[in-house]
């Protein structure tokens, strides 16, 4: 058994057995923290689990205790509570990693709406009157943190970088492109291995003309540009848009309002599913379509990938290089969808299918989580 003590922290439920998995047939000294405000976890792992509450106390005495005890930190998305803790530890000796989610830097105001389309921008507008005080609440926000010398969450956030250690991803592409949006500020590189093997699903033979766009009710989707193109080709088939997460009311309701006015079948699926119901309506489509200018939907699309669709992602997106660069077979939207329309040509061969499934497989071959751990195991 290593010696090797590892602390993992993390705050989003949902995937918390995911990453116990992930460790569990390691040999380090594994200890799991959930800090959140309530506790929501429902999963197998509660006697691996020690629940903090974030409070300023919780997680200043966690700090310490990690920077005590500990060889290693991961921490699961870096949110403020989790930059809070890091900027407490006084240890040099502990080495400190963060998995990367996503939102920590997608939703930087300073960054946020560089991956909106012009459609989608539109969509978000709000009155004038609501903007102009909008506005003047963040500037007078400011002039009370700046006078009482208070670091904002970015500013948090980024002090926090500088003391970690490694950035842990997938996706080298996208480590490269958000580092040199964020002007060199992020830690080196980490590669991830991908845990989550899929191989219990079965594509179906049988495809109807139905297509999938997005995974979330989130105006990263850009759902109106691709509503906008399948109207303008005349796509008479089955439309679907997940619709049963994501936190802004405001663009969902303007969705609606614009797809009531189409002349197209387009359903909003609002309620929760199981996570076996929610691959079998997957695996009903013929084409999914992901039109993120960013990395979101990654298990979405590769649940998408094992049910045998056709996958479009925008160019602009660095998963689509990804995939690319990993021997899968997908297509643009920018370059292929229309066509694609013209022709009805919006269903992926078997050949194809299998192809993209065997580079799945490859991709996430248990050798390279073993060759993972061996590099954690040798940090030190």
């Amino acid at each position: 058994m290593s010696s090797v003590r590892i602390a993992h922290i993390f705050s989003d439920e949902k995937f918390i057995d995911l990453h116990i998995k992930m460790f569990s047939e390691s040999s380090f000294i594994n200890t799991y923290f959930y800090v959140n405000k309530l506790n929501l976890y429902k999963g197998n792992n509660t006697p691996k689990l020690l629940y903090l509450t974030p409070n300023l106390n919780e997680l200043f005495n966690l700090a310490r205790k990690i920077s005590s005890e500990y060889d290693i930190l991961f921490v699961y998305n870096l949110n403020v509570e989790k930059a809070k803790i890091i900027n407490a530890i006084d240890s040099s000796r502990l080495k400190i990693i963060w998995n990367f989610y996503g939102t920590e830097i997608y939703n930087m105001p300073s960054v946020r709406s560089t991956f909106f389309s012009l459609s989608t921008k539109t969509i978000l507008e709000k009155k004038m009157s609501e903007s102009f005080i909008s506005s003047l609440k963040f500037s007078v926000k400011q002039v009370i943190r700046a006078l009482r010398r208070k670091e904002s969450t970015s500013e948090l956030i980024y002090r926090a970088m500088k003391r970690i250690d490694y950035f842990t991803w997938y996706s080298e592409e996208e480590y490269n492109y958000l580092n040199e949006l964020l002007k060199n500020r992020l830690p080196p590189f980490l590669k991830l291995s991908i845990n989550n093997r899929l191989e219990h699903i079965v594509a179906k033979e049988e495809k109807k003309l139905r297509l999938l766009i997005g995974n979330s009710r989130s105006p990263f989707n850009n759902h109106i540009d691709i509503l906008t193109t399948l109207e303008n080709n005349a796509f008479n088939g089955e439309i679907n848009i997940p619709f049963n997460y994501g936190s802004d009311i405001n663009y969902a309701n303007k969705l609606k309002e614009y797809t009531a006015g189409l002349n197209m079948n387009v359903n909003f699926l609002e309620t929760f599913m199981k996570y076996d119901d929610y691959i079998d309506f997957i695996n009903s489509h013929c084409a999914a379509i992901y039109n993120s200018y960013r990395q979101m939907a990654l298990g979405n699309i590769l649940i998408a990938i094992m049910c045998g669709l056709k996958v479009y992602l925008s160019i602009k997106n660095p998963l689509f290089l990804w995939f690319k660069n990993n021997n899968f077979i997908i297509f643009s939207i920018e370059g292929d969808l229309e066509a694609d329309l013209k022709t009805c040509n919006v269903f992926l061969d078997k050949k194809t299918a299998l192809w993209n499934i065997n580079a799945h497989n490859v991709l996430t071959q248990k050798e390279h989580n073993a060759a993972f751990m061996w590099t954690i195991e040798n940090m030190n």
